[in-house]
């Protein structure tokens, strides 16, 4: 054809004498007016590929220059960071084939968050990983005793962790009373929980022997299993006073010749 009635998207070949499409184009040739004339069409390129954890507004048959925008599912972008894109686009070339696009990749939740009283092996993790945690010795997930002792929190879309369960105290029932005892510390007074101790003080007059310089105070211990120790011997005794005094033209009135506090 002649070189100045080339077609659209198509030049000129001076030294073959013929027109030549573009790149990404191709000749079609085209009967009309009982003629055939050519003309420039875009080249194809094959279907867009899948990317997994996303979407596509690829067209059913790709053409040359098509763009297609690929966007990533809820909880994915295109770098793990939970603020970073969520879409690119790949465009049909001119040698038919699609320009390259990264995968989606699942946000990044960082470091697993601390719990009270629980441990986690898990470091960190990205969406839709979960991490167990375990709650230390003598703590459940609600303070009863047999309670559960383990919970697990999820990476969610947003890149942030699930908060983590406070693991709480077991409640090992009301603290055992003990004569001429009173327990010291007021949250003690009436449950215990366990891994405490639990202090007791003599009452006034008393003493864990009985002797006028002994201990005021003695202290028991329960443990993770909400079991006492067995320091139950253990009692708060009215001090010895020793020998009662005499005094001339007088006699006790008591046989005992040793008194104790509180007796006349």
């Amino acid at each position: 054809c002649d070189y100045k009635s080339c077609p659209v998207n198509s030049n000129d070949d001076t030294v073959n004498g013929v027109c030549k499409c573009d790149s990404g184009w191709k000749n079609h040739p085209v009967w009309s007016h009982g003629a055939w004339s050519n003309t420039c069409v875009r080249k194809s390129c094959s279907a867009f590929p899948s990317i997994s954890f996303s979407t596509d507004d690829a067209p059913g048959s790709p053409l040359y220059q098509n763009v297609v925008t690929v966007t990533c599912a809820s909880g994915y972008s295109t770098n793990g960071v939970s603020t970073g894109p969520k879409t690119q686009t790949s465009t049909c070339q001119a040698a038919q084939t699609w320009s390259s696009v990264t995968s989606c990749k699942a946000v990044s939740c960082g470091s697993t968050p601390p719990a009270t009283q629980a441990s986690t092996s898990t470091a960190s993790g990205v969406y839709t990983n979960s991490a167990s945690y375990s709650c230390a010795s003598g703590y459940t997930t609600n303070g009863v005793t047999t309670g559960p002792t383990s919970f697990s929190i999820q990476c969610q879309s947003s890149g942030s962790w699930q908060a983590p369960t406070s693991c709480q105290p077991k409640q090992c029932g009301a603290t055992p009373a003990f004569q001429s005892s009173t327990v010291q510390s007021k949250s003690h007074s009436t449950l215990s929980y366990a891994q405490r101790t639990v202090t007791y003080t003599c009452k006034a007059g008393h003493t864990t022997d009985g002797s006028k310089t002994g201990d005021t105070t003695w202290t028991r211990t329960v443990d993770s299993d909400c079991e006492w120790d067995s320091t139950e011997t253990v009692k708060c005794s009215p001090k010895n006073c020793g020998s009662a005094p005499t005094f001339a033209s007088s006699v006790a009135s008591r046989s005992a010749s040793i008194g104790v506090f509180g007796s006349p």
